[in-house]
């Protein structure tokens, strides 16, 4: 087996790219965000992580040879915003990009909003309002083994949508019944946060955007999600890594197919 690196970071095994680079698509700066769950397992993996910031003005492209895959990141802007937020539209050109080269795209939160608004889906907010923040147990729908019953899982969210056409339902919650979805075979959309550690959920509580969710109804007191996320981050991880090991193909696997 010959392995070669190039200066772009690609790298060839026997003459073929090995797709080992995974675009984490954010919508803000957060320094603890880039070693959250995802980061350190995907790297831990031997993928090249690469944040890409379309909110700074940075472009995405077109998926390239050595794209094993890509996770949009949550955030607080609004798919109902377009014209406030204009890069969103190129992201969502970019998750239809992925999807139809049968590149892996996991949507998280905003993420999973703008891969249901690129397949058509309606994004707003729920009639009466009403949010999502703290730690909310999730049910499996379509498939039975997609999450187990009743994980507890990060939720930060004020908005919902509608699933796709074709779309295949993967879970729910007590209040809002779309919290995962699939589109075609290699991408899911998932309303909560799994990449979420204590680092990275205690600087969020400790921020001024969640002011607004501890006075929506529907949110949890800062106590009882912290005392949740100490009950249950390590099942929700150990779940995540689960779901992100199938999502993104290894590039020691690819090497060796």
């Amino acid at each position: 087996m010959r392995r070669a690196a190039l200066a772009d970071g690609r790298v060839y095994v026997d003459d073929r790219v090995m797709k080992n680079r995974i675009v984490m698509v954010r919508h803000h700066h957060n320094a603890l965000e880039r070693d959250d769950v995802a980061c350190r397992f995907l790297q831990e993996r031997g993928f090249v992580v690469e944040h890409v910031h379309p909110h700074a003005g940075e472009v995405l492209g077109t998926p390239q040879s050595d794209l094993a895959g890509t996770i949009v990141y949550g955030g607080g802007q609004n798919v109902t915003e377009l014209a406030k937020y204009p890069y969103l539209k190129d992201e969502m050109q970019w998750i239809t990009d992925c999807v139809a080269s049968e590149t892996p795209v996991l949507g998280i939160c905003l993420g999973a909003q703008l891969l249901a608004a690129a397949f058509g889906a309606r994004v707003y907010k729920p009639e009466g309002g009403g949010c999502e923040f703290g730690y909310y147990p999730v049910y499996p729908v379509a498939e039975a083994g997609f999450v187990p019953h009743g994980l507890h899982v990060t939720e930060a969210h004020f908005e919902v949508f509608d699933l796709p056409d074709g779309a295949v339902h993967l879970a729910r919650s007590d209040a809002f019944p779309n919290q995962a979805f699939r589109v075609g075979e290699h991408a899911i959309g998932l309303q909560f946060h799994p990449e979420v550690n204590t680092e990275v959920f205690r600087d969020w509580q400790a921020d001024y955007w969640t002011d607004f969710f501890y006075k929506t109804p529907g949110s949890q007191s800062e106590s009882e999600a912290l005392d949740l996320h100490y009950r249950h981050t390590d099942a929700q991880a150990a779940w995540f890594g689960q779901l992100l090991d199938k999502m993104f193909t290894h590039p020691g696997r690819a090497a060796a197919a």
